[in-house]
């Protein structure tokens, strides 16, 4: 995939913190999602993390899962939890919070689904980032870093 950023994307190899912005459906739709776009590249501006986009027909990553610090998901649907869960079984990820320790990922997740009612994914994720996530989205990674 061969793409041009009209903003300047940082990729920091002295920098070993790694987010990766999942998308629950195919890559051709990722990119009329215009706020999961926005918050790819607010990450991917940051001289701070490592940012890759993974979606459902992902098949070769950057980044292996292993070195993954952090990995969030945009929730527009309530019907992209299926596409999530097999994402998280792609890469071997426990659905379940409590079923993970440090050599996985923390999970997240934002959107609409989420800002509504988080409670039914509150045993998947590790923590929420409700409402416009521009200025809160960095300080949450920054956070957990």
């Amino acid at each position: 995939m061969n793409e041009q950023y009209l903003y300047k994307s940082i990729n920091n190899i002295n920098n070993d913190y790694v987010v990766w912005m999942g998308f629950p459906g195919k890559y051709s739709f990722s990119l009329s999602s215009l706020g999961f776009l926005w918050m790819f590249k607010v990450l991917d501006e940051c001289e701070e993390v490592n940012t890759e986009r993974i979606c459902s027909d992902t098949i070769s990553t950057k980044y292996m899962v292993k070195n993954v610090n952090a990995f969030g998901f945009s929730f527009s649907f309530d019907f992209d939890f299926l596409e999530i869960f097999k994402i998280l079984e792609k890469y071997d990820i426990p659905l379940k919070s409590s079923d993970r320790n440090t050599n996985y990922p923390l999970l997240f997740a934002g959107g609409p689904v989420v800002s509504a009612n988080p409670e039914p994914y509150s045993q998947i994720f590790d923590f929420f980032i409700i409402g416009d996530g521009e200025d809160i989205n960095i300080k949450a990674i920054l956070t957990c870093k």
